[in-house]
């Protein structure tokens, strides 16, 4: 009697490519698909200095790790390469120029478009600014340039287009700490903190999350394959008024804290004190104006909420559980 051995070749896994991995956004996507589906996913994580800190810590968990510059085109096409899915993320606040981000959003898009393997791009952008409240804010650069970068994607790369998801992300909880001067509470020559605005606190909530909760969404999103293809999705744990937000910072820390409504231009003066120059401050002023104008804009008609994408007994990180778990010494 003989036998034999049938020799059963396991699923080669895909290649999920993350730029930016050491980054806010791409840093939990990268950790994330590690630590949950390392039997189904290879990744690659994308970011310019692969000798930091942060790059060789994403290779001990198990990524592969490869440098590229969103400004040269040889580094994007050998770090896209053989790639299914495809992370892009730019950050306006890395260059402060919007022509710099639209410039490397559409080189990262024509690379990506080029790679015969890719089945799905999902591009972190923002809402559309200049159709928002009746095309009041205009001169939102930071969300402009991701805009116009989407116009010139589904423009000049109509098939890349049909295969891209958006991902739209609410008003990061960690803001108040790495962007303190522009979102958050500013210590006082009395000790005491001032959270000046350009807006008033008339109880809109804010949509806030935190990018640590990215992960298990582009997961879903990959798994979904074309179903979420052309949409764009909002991720939003929570809405709250800057009073509430900050009550909970204030019992925390135990600073003493008001809310003050400021002058576009005193806002904009105040930026420019700390060192933004003129065009920054006013596009910053203008963007922060928005976000205090009252609506969930991110979560608008046609958008998708993350939750109804993910498992709903998913824990979203909440801003008391952030500003619990966050070091404050810095500031205080």
């Amino acid at each position: 009697m003989s036998t034999s051995v049938v020799n059963r070749t396991a699923p080669a896994k895909k290649l999920i490519v993350v730029t930016a991995a050491t980054g806010y956004q791409g840093a939990p996507i990268v950790r994330y698909l590690l630590a949950n589906h390392s039997e189904q996913y290879n990744v690659r994580a994308i970011n310019r200095d692969v000798l930091k800190p942060a790059a060789r810590a994403l290779v001990e968990l198990g990524a592969e790790v490869v440098a590229a510059d969103y400004d040269n085109e040889s580094s994007l096409r050998a770090a896209f390469s053989g790639a299914h899915v495809i992370f892009a993320n730019t950050n306006y606040w890395d260059t402060l120029s919007y022509e710099t981000e639209v410039a490397q959003g559409v080189l990262i898009a024509k690379v990506a478009a080029a790679e015969a393997s890719l089945e799905t791009f999902i591009y972190s952008g923002n809402s559309d600014a200049r159709k928002l409240y009746g095309g009041k804010f205009q001169g939102n650069l930071p969300y402009n340039a991701k805009a116009v970068t989407l116009e010139k994607v589904r423009s000049q790369y109509p098939d890349l287009a049909r295969k891209m998801s958006i991902v739209i992300l609410g008003f990061y909880h960690e803001n108040w700490l790495k962007y303190q001067t522009v979102f958050g509470p500013v210590k006082q020559s009395d000790g005491s903190f001032r959270m000046a605005m350009p807006y008033s606190d008339k109880g809109y909530g804010i949509p806030t999350v935190s990018p640590k909760d990215l992960g298990v969404v582009v997961a879903a999103i990959i798994e979904g394959g074309k179903k979420f293809q052309g949409k764009s999705i909002a991720l939003v744990s929570e809405n709250q008024t800057d009073a509430e937000r900050l009550d909970i910072w204030s019992k925390k820390t135990g600073a003493n804290v008001e809310f003050k409504q400021v002058t576009n231009s005193e806002y904009q003066a105040r930026l420019e004190a700390a060192g933004f120059p003129r065009a920054i401050a006013a596009s910053t002023t203008e963007l922060t104006a928005m976000v205090g104008e009252g609506g969930n804009y991110l979560e608008a008609e046609g958008i998708l909420k993350a939750r109804d994408i993910i498992d709903p007994d998913y824990h979203w990180i909440t801003f008391k559980e952030y500003v619990e778990a966050e070091d404050w010494t810095s500031i205080l």
